[in-house]
């Protein structure tokens, strides 16, 4: 999409000031050439067009110079003193029409699109266009910026644009107050660029999403297109023509529920790698099976009962509105703030509750008033957060679990950008059984004392040398190989292979906590935990010839003209001590 240029719009609004300042100034420097002057020696003198143009352009913005090239007689002084007002009124018109432009609305949106534009055309580095700067756009700009990662943003709302340059000030982020409804501002942000690697639609409108996966699926097939929907019916639309990923907010929240009470420390390891705010050392979150009340019945409230019904646990629905929500018959009518309804729903009886109403005061009324009913009783609470900036008081009501849509998002949208094959982990660690998940956990704990380990992936194919891949397909490394720091082999990195998974064996179930004699091919793509070091260090053993070698052999080779020069001298000079103490001996 091009758009017009802002130096023509300025032109075409100034077309009358202009036309009326070229025929002042016009008129002026005819009149100064046809008006008679005299020089100083008496004689008639008549200024040239050059001298007229000369004084009429200083005297016309005032500057005032004095009467070139002779003194002015009183004919020309009359003519300049109606210039000089003529001139005056001419330039205050125009200005004032200049600066009316450059305050119109449709000027200045003109503008800061055509600044935008020029923007996201050139950038240098891969970037990803986040539709929607919400609680969750923000969180993931902010993410997304602190990991080094360039990122586009379209928000509707000027406020929020208005407020990204304060909230990103460590890096520049293009942004555009545009409806990311219309193709066109879509075009504008550069879905059609090879450097963009995805879109992000996270407005808070499921139709918008819906139309930005469709129009981005539509104009660039092989765009990553991640949508949030908060309907199940939405999420089945966008699936069926292939968006990459679809999140659903609660139904995240409520599996990984589920899972928190099917296995805990399943749900442990999810927390690890996939948010950045919860300590290594954190017990497993021991959610009760027992008896639960579900207040609020709608999207929430339906997802959370739906997979506790999983898991074999009894609920007791509160509703306020049964009939609109479609509630069960032996729903509990009222919103849960009162301690009269919880009494009866039988908060007493109750292993826990789920505050899941859209209203963050109702949700804090209800934890606070079911903590005051039950007293020193065990009672598992469970809170929905709507909005981030109400972290604080939830914080200071103390629940157990906190379901933040926004923060749910933007952890599910990290780790699918940071590490995709970390999902297919995390799937596969939820099938297996409780010993095998704790079991993992005591290793993790006992390799990296009290810091959550990072998780990356290491996919052989990504190499681009030819060297390096001639070397992996002739010696045959294994995972052990790689572990080994390059700077002195004996020493193996702190980290741990969670998973390999071979793209030439699509039908095959990846292989879990692959042994270290696991032979490695190209088409592996292997997931890693670890510390940062053990990361950067194995990166450069796999994308150096040298330290490869080094790792895999225990010897490394010279490359350069002068390394090979010293290692011939080395080799050179060894044989000549070898043969000498030959000759002594």
């Amino acid at each position: 999409m091009t758009l017009p240029s802002p130096f023509f719009i300025v032109l075409k609004r100034l077309r009358y000031p202009l036309i009326l300042l070229v025929c002042v100034y016009a008129a002026l420097i005819l009149g100064f050439t046809l008006i008679p002057g005299q020089d100083d020696e008496g004689n008639v003198w008549y200024m040239s067009f050059f001298h007229a143009f000369y004084f009429v352009s200083f005297m016309g913005s005032t500057i005032g110079f004095g009467e070139i090239p002779y003194p002015f007689t009183d004919a020309q002084r009359f003519w300049a003193i109606l210039g000089i007002f003529a001139s005056v009124i001419a330039w205050l018109y125009s200005i004032g029409n200049l600066l009316t432009i450059l305050k119109d609305p449709a000027f200045q949106r003109v503008l800061s699109d055509t600044v935008f534009q020029r923007q996201v055309k050139h950038l240098s580095e891969p970037f990803y266009l986040i539709c929607g700067y919400g609680d969750t756009g923000k969180l993931l700009a902010h993410e997304l910026s602190k990991l080094g990662i360039q990122s586009v943003v379209i928000d509707k709302l000027e406020s929020r644009i208005e407020a990204l340059d304060i909230d990103e000030q460590d890096m520049d982020i293009p942004a555009l107050c545009a409806n990311a409804l219309f193709p066109e501002n879509l075009m504008m942000a550069g879905i059609r660029s090879t450097l963009c690697q995805g879109v992000l639609a996270l407005t808070d409108n499921d139709q918008v999403n819906l139309k930005i996966a469709i129009t981005c699926k539509l104009m660039n097939k092989k765009l990553m297109v991640i949508a949030r929907a908060n309907t199940r019916e939405t999420m089945t639309n966008m699936k069926s023509f292939d968006t990459d990923h679809v999140l659903n907010p609660f139904d995240i929240f409520a599996r990984h529920l589920a899972l928190s009470v099917r296995s805990p420390g399943a749900y442990l390891l999810y927390n690890w790698f996939t948010s950045a705010t919860h300590h290594l050392l954190d017990e497993p979150p021991v959610a009760p099976r027992g008896h639960w009340l579900i207040c609020g019945y709608g999207r929430f409230g339906k997802a959370v009962s739906r997979y506790l019904q999983y898991e074999g646990i009894t609920t007791t629905i509160i509703e306020a509105q049964p009939e609109l929500t479609h509630a069960p018959e032996n729903n509990i009518r009222g919103s849960g703030a009162e301690a009269i309804t919880l009494k009866q729903a039988g908060v007493q009886q109750a292993d826990a509750i789920v505050a899941g109403t859209d209203n963050d005061s109702n949700n804090l009324s209800i934890i606070v008033t079911a903590k005051d009913i039950v007293k020193n009783q065990p009672l598992y609470t469970v809170v929905r957060q709507n909005f981030h900036r109400n972290s604080l008081i939830y914080e200071s009501a103390q629940p157990d679990l906190i379901m933040q849509p926004a923060r749910i998002i933007a952890d599910e949208i990290l780790s699918i950008i940071k590490t995709p094959l970390l999902f297919e982990f995390l799937k596969q660690v939820g099938k297996q059984k409780k010993d095998w998940v704790n079991l993992l956990i005591s290793r993790i704990s006992a390799v990296f004392d009290n810091d959550i380990p990072n998780v990356w992936s290491l996919n052989l194919l990504d190499i681009h040398d030819m060297t390096i891949s001639s070397f992996i397909l002739k010696q045959g490394i294994r995972i052990a190989d790689i572990m080994k720091n390059p700077r002195n082999r004996e020493q193996t990195l702190c980290c741990i292979p969670l998973m390999i998974k071979n793209r030439n064996k699509q039908k095959n179930k990846p292989l879990l906590l692959p042994p270290l004699d696991y032979q490695l091919s190209l088409e592996d793509n292997i997931l890693f935990c670890g510390n940062q070091d053990a990361q950067d260090l194995m990166h450069y053993s796999v994308h150096n010839i040298n330290s490869l070698q080094y790792v895999v052999l225990g010897e490394a080779y010279a490359r350069g003209y002068i390394w090979q020069w010293i290692s011939n001298m080395k080799t050179r000079t060894k044989v000549i001590n070898t043969r000498s103490d030959k000759v002594l001996k």
